[in-house]
Protein backbone atom coordinates (compact mmCIF):
# COMPACT_ATOMS: atom_id res chain seq x y z
CA UNK A 1 0.00 0.00 0.00
CA UNK A 2 1.25 3.19 -0.89
CA UNK A 3 1.68 6.94 1.10
CA UNK A 4 -0.19 9.08 0.38
CA UNK A 5 2.10 12.85 -0.13
CA UNK A 6 0.74 16.40 -0.10
CA UNK A 7 0.80 18.26 -3.26
CA UNK A 8 4.06 19.80 -3.53
CA UNK A 9 4.12 23.30 -2.87
CA UNK A 10 3.87 26.36 -3.62
CA UNK A 11 0.21 26.90 -3.46
CA UNK A 12 -2.37 29.75 -3.64
CA UNK A 13 -5.95 30.89 -3.13
CA UNK A 14 -8.62 31.60 -5.47
CA UNK A 15 -12.12 32.89 -4.49
CA UNK A 16 -12.93 34.21 -7.90
CA UNK A 17 -16.79 32.20 -7.59
CA UNK A 18 -18.98 32.76 -4.51
CA UNK A 19 -19.75 29.24 -2.59
CA UNK A 20 -15.56 28.44 -1.95
CA UNK A 21 -11.88 29.79 -1.29
CA UNK A 22 -9.90 26.99 -3.47
CA UNK A 23 -6.67 26.46 -2.18
CA UNK A 24 -4.78 25.57 -5.48
CA UNK A 25 -0.99 25.05 -6.64
CA UNK A 26 0.73 28.46 -7.47
CA UNK A 27 1.33 27.64 -11.07
CA UNK A 28 -2.50 26.34 -11.63
CA UNK A 29 -3.17 30.44 -10.19
CA UNK A 30 -5.61 32.14 -13.24
CA UNK A 31 -6.67 29.10 -14.73
CA UNK A 32 -10.72 28.18 -14.56
CA UNK A 33 -11.76 26.35 -12.34
CA UNK A 34 -14.33 23.88 -12.82
CA UNK A 35 -14.07 20.19 -14.04
CA UNK A 36 -14.31 18.28 -17.59
CA UNK A 37 -12.61 15.20 -17.75
CA UNK A 38 -13.15 14.44 -20.55
CA UNK A 39 -9.79 14.93 -22.06
CA UNK A 40 -7.30 14.80 -19.26
CA UNK A 41 -4.70 16.24 -20.98
CA UNK A 42 -6.84 19.27 -21.98
CA UNK A 43 -7.86 19.18 -18.10
CA UNK A 44 -4.24 20.05 -16.46
CA UNK A 45 -3.80 22.61 -19.60
CA UNK A 46 -7.33 24.43 -18.56
CA UNK A 47 -8.37 23.94 -15.09
CA UNK A 48 -6.52 24.14 -11.57
CA UNK A 49 -6.10 21.50 -9.51
CA UNK A 50 -8.16 21.48 -6.69
CA UNK A 51 -5.92 20.76 -3.46
CA UNK A 52 -9.00 22.04 -1.18
CA UNK A 53 -11.75 23.72 -0.97
CA UNK A 54 -12.85 25.56 2.33
CA UNK A 55 -16.92 26.45 1.93
CA UNK A 56 -17.42 30.24 2.22
CA UNK A 57 -20.89 31.07 2.44
CA UNK A 58 -21.55 34.60 1.53
CA UNK A 59 -22.55 35.66 4.85
CA UNK A 60 -21.35 35.09 8.55
CA UNK A 61 -21.02 31.31 9.19
CA UNK A 62 -20.85 30.02 12.76
CA UNK A 63 -19.50 33.01 13.92
CA UNK A 64 -17.04 33.19 11.07
CA UNK A 65 -17.05 36.47 8.64
CA UNK A 66 -16.28 35.82 5.20
CA UNK A 67 -13.32 38.17 5.64
CA UNK A 68 -12.28 36.01 8.37
CA UNK A 69 -12.81 32.50 6.39
CA UNK A 70 -10.49 34.17 3.87
CA UNK A 71 -7.73 34.83 6.25
CA UNK A 72 -8.18 31.33 7.52
CA UNK A 73 -7.64 29.58 4.03
CA UNK A 74 -4.85 32.22 2.99
CA UNK A 75 -3.03 31.19 6.85
CA UNK A 76 -3.00 27.97 5.61
CA UNK A 77 -1.06 28.43 2.15
CA UNK A 78 1.47 30.80 4.11
CA UNK A 79 2.38 28.10 6.64
CA UNK A 80 2.61 25.06 3.36
CA UNK A 81 5.03 27.86 1.52
CA UNK A 82 6.83 28.10 4.47
CA UNK A 83 6.61 24.55 5.59
CA UNK A 84 9.68 23.36 4.42
CA UNK A 85 11.97 26.11 5.26
CA UNK A 86 10.84 26.91 8.79
CA UNK A 87 11.87 23.43 9.81
CA UNK A 88 14.90 23.80 7.96
CA UNK A 89 15.65 26.23 10.28
CA UNK A 90 15.04 24.71 13.20
CA UNK A 91 17.14 21.95 12.13
CA UNK A 92 20.10 24.00 11.61
CA UNK A 93 19.58 25.65 14.95
CA UNK A 94 19.21 22.02 16.88
CA UNK A 95 22.74 21.20 14.50
CA UNK A 96 24.46 24.42 16.23
CA UNK A 97 24.04 23.32 19.71
CA UNK A 98 24.10 25.28 22.51
CA UNK A 99 26.10 25.94 25.73
CA UNK A 100 23.04 25.22 28.21
CA UNK A 101 20.50 21.87 28.76
CA UNK A 102 18.37 25.18 28.54
CA UNK A 103 19.08 26.92 25.68
CA UNK A 104 15.63 28.54 24.86
CA UNK A 105 16.20 28.17 20.83
CA UNK A 106 17.05 24.56 20.89
CA UNK A 107 14.26 23.83 22.96
CA UNK A 108 11.52 25.22 20.66
CA UNK A 109 13.27 24.31 17.32
CA UNK A 110 13.34 20.49 18.87
CA UNK A 111 9.77 20.48 20.11
CA UNK A 112 8.63 21.92 16.63
CA UNK A 113 10.57 19.18 14.50
CA UNK A 114 9.26 16.34 16.54
CA UNK A 115 5.64 17.79 16.02
CA UNK A 116 6.53 17.65 12.44
CA UNK A 117 8.02 14.18 12.51
CA UNK A 118 5.11 12.62 14.50
CA UNK A 119 2.38 13.82 12.25
CA UNK A 120 4.62 12.47 8.91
Amino acid sequence: MSESKPTPGPWATESRYSGCIHIIPAEDAGKRIGANFADAKEHRLKFCRQIANVPMPPYEFDGISVEEQKANAAFIVRAVNCHNELLEACRAVVRMGSHSPFDTASMIAKTAIAKVEASQ
